[in-house]
């Protein structure tokens, strides 16, 4: 009897068969799922260079001046004018420079450390700008050259608080009356400026001729410089020297004469050598003489 395949072993190697390809598929699937593919030549991007931009030299700008020491130089002007001026040109110069120096303090930031010194400053370069106006008007108008003069007696209409003029004719003596006297000294009617007249202690001892704080206030003068003075009190004493226009004084005039302010102690003004230093003093029972050397 001859063998026969059974009908099932032969269904079943087409089915392993259909599992070898059906697995082969898959494996081969996945190989090309994983591999990746070459990019193409468009899709690699070239590495770019940057192009570095052009430096442009800047030249820095230079600093702002600063006002401080802008004003500081123009105040170092006007005192230098001040100290050598011989005209009224000379004068009007050394206020023009202490206004520009007043104008560019005030200009000083509030973020400048010299603020408040600049503050300070502006009040002192305002009292060296009112000193320097009082030379200016100090000159005469017309050409008379500043000199120690003779005023012309007062007319019989005058001013009661006007000294009296007693100058003997055709002589320089200056007479003037004591109106009284502190202690053995006389009191005498001294006019400033040609408006104020003050009574003034004839004082032989004094080198200058002394005002006092009241006096000052009311003819406007200000300290432009300090001097060191010996008084009956004190020695070594510092006080501001100030200018007035003109002193008259028994017909006797000066001009521009420097004084000093005193101390609130002093309560009248005593009239000192630089006002009657060329002159012989002689003291009589009612008048105060002024002789010419």
């Amino acid at each position: 009897m001859s063998a026969r395949q059974s009908p099932k072993h032969l269904s079943l190697q087409p089915l392993f068969l259909c599992l070898g390809l059906l697995t082969l598929g898959i494996t081969a699937c996945q190989s090309a799922e994983q591999t990746p593919s070459p990019p193409s030549p468009a899709a690699v991007a070239s590495p770019v260079t940057p192009t570095p931009s052009p430096r442009v030299a800047r030249t820095p700008a230079p600093p702002s001046p600063d006002p401080y020491e802008l004003a500081m130089d123009k105040a170092v002007s006007a005192n230098s004018i001040s100290k050598s001026a011989q005209s009224a040109t000379d004068w009007e110069l050394a206020a023009a420079q202490w206004k520009e120096a007043i104008a560019l303090m005030k200009t000083v930031p509030t973020s400048s450390p010299y603020q408040a010194m600049a503050k300070l400053r502006v009040k002192e370069f305002e009292r060296q700008l009112a000193a320097t106006q009082i030379q200016v008007r100090s000159f005469p108008t017309t050409s008379e050259p500043n000199r120690v003069g003779v005023v012309p007696p007062l007319s019989s209409g005058s001013s009661s608080n006007s000294p009296a003029l007693l100058q003997a004719p055709g002589s320089r003596v200056y007479q003037l009356p004591i109106k009284r006297r502190t202690g053995r000294t006389p009191v005498v009617a001294v006019t400033f400026d040609g408006k104020r007249t003050y009574d003034m202690i004839v004082d032989t001892g004094a080198s200058s001729t002394v005002i006092t704080p009241k006096m000052a206030a009311e003819l406007g003068v200000v300290g432009v410089d300090r001097a060191i003075v010996d008084t009956a009190s004190a020695k070594g004493l510092e006080v501001p020297v100030g200018y007035v226009n003109t002193i008259e004084a028994g017909g006797l005039l000066r001009r521009q004469v420097p004084v000093i302010i005193a101390t609130s102690e002093l309560e009248i003004g005593l009239l000192g050598h630089n006002f009657f230093g060329d002159y012989d003093i002689t003291i009589r029972q009612d008048i105060v003489e002024f002789r010419a050397r």
